[in-house]
């Protein structure tokens, strides 16, 4: 194998055979295996256990399952509403949100500011 002062590989020499085509992904395959057949076993009364006793590392494994980023398409043509009618949406989604809160006090302000739409 060639390579140049620095100890990299020349261009157009691949450095080698690698890994033997597949070794990596039935390794892969058997830990899941394993892991399936323990889950079947022992997961939900494991996952009891360590909510009861260790809430902290309960949520570390539940934060860990969720994704880091969630893509969401947020737009929505509203192009159609007058700003009257997008205003009357806002206030009517706030109210919800707050009765949803067990805010009815909030509730009942927001809507009494939405406005009449004709």
């Amino acid at each position: 194998m060639s390579r140049d002062h620095r100890g990299r590989f020349l261009t157009g020499n691949n450095g080698g055979p690698g890994r033997p085509s597949g070794s990596r992904n039935t390794l892969e395959s058997e830990i899941v295996a394993a892991i399936s057949a323990d889950w079947q076993s022992h997961g939900a009364a494991v996952l009891e256990k360590v909510r009861k006793t260790s809430p902290a590392a309960y949520l570390r494994v539940v934060a860990s399952l969720v994704p880091r980023e969630i893509l969401l398409d947020t737009r929505s043509d509203f192009s159609h509403l007058s700003d009257e009618e997008l205003e009357a949406q806002l206030y009517d989604f706030l109210a919800r949100v707050a009765i949803d809160l067990k805010m009815p006090k909030l509730a009942d302000s927001i809507k009494q500011h939405l406005p009449e739409i004709d």
